[in-house]
C-alpha cells in the first residue's frame, strides 16, 4: 500500500509538472478564436495570438516578402459557412489555412486548403518556395493595403466586420474585403 501510495504521489507531482508547463508555453502565444457575421456568412478564424515582447514585429520577426502563418504555432484557420468574394474573388464554403506574405506595400492573402498543417511548414518561405510544394492545394490569393495603427497592439488580434475582418498587431492594421 505504501508503495501504491508513492506512485500516486510521483504521478501526480508529474502530471502538475507537465500541466504547468504547458500552461506556460501556451500563455507566450494563447489559443484565440473569434466568430462573426461578414456578407451574411458566419466566420470563424482560430489562431495562436503572439505578443509584441518590445521586438520589431513586421520586416524583423515577421519577415517581408516571405510568408507567414499568420499567427504562432499551428496554421491559422478561416472558416465560412458559405460561399463568398474575398478581394473581388469567390472563396467557397469551407475551411482554409491562411497565411500572409507581409511586404512593404500591398499584400498577398493566402486560402490553402491544407489547414491542418504546422505553422512552421510554410513560416519564413518566399514565395518562389512556397509554391514548390504548397501552390497547388492554394484556393485563392487576394491582395490587401495594410494601414498604419494610431496605436500599437500588443497581441496578434483578428476581427471580423461587416465588411469582411481585419488583422491588428504591432503598428500594423490589415483590412481584408468580404462581400
Amino acid at each position: 500500500m505504501r508503495k501504491l501510495k508513492s506512485s500516486v504521489r510521483w504521478a501526480s507531482l508529474f502530471t502538475m509538472t507537465v500541466l504547468f508547463s504547458m500552461c506556460s508555453l501556451a500563455q507566450k502565444s494563447p489559443y484565440k478564436s473569434v466568430e462573426g457575421k461578414a456578407a451574411n456568412a458566419s466566420i470563424e478564424i482560430t489562431y495562436n495570438s503572439p505578443s509584441m515582447r518590445g521586438r520589431e514585429i513586421f520586416g524583423g520577426l515577421v519577415a517581408y516578402d516571405k510568408v507567414w502563418r499568420a499567427g504562432a504555432n499551428m496554421a491559422t484557420t478561416f472558416t465560412t459557412d458559405k460561399d463568398i468574394t474575398v478581394g473581388g474573388e469567390k472563396l467557397s464554403a469551407g475551411t482554409y489555412a491562411l497565411f500572409f506574405v507581409p511586404s512593404k506595400g500591398d499584400w498577398i492573402v493566402i486560402f490553402n486548403s491544407n489547414h491542418g498543417r504546422s505553422g512552421s511548414s510554410v513560416e519564413g518561405l518566399t514565395l518562389t518556395e512556397y509554391d514548390k510544394e504548397n501552390k497547388s492545394t492554394d484556393v485563392l490569393r487576394v491582395k490587401a493595403s495594410p494601414k498604419k495603427a494610431s496605436q500599437a497592439k500588443e497581441q496578434l488580434t483578428y476581427t471580423v466586420t461587416n465588411d469582411g475582418f481585419t488583422m491588428e498587431w504591432a503598428n500594423v492594421v490589415l483590412p481584408v474585403a468580404i462581400d
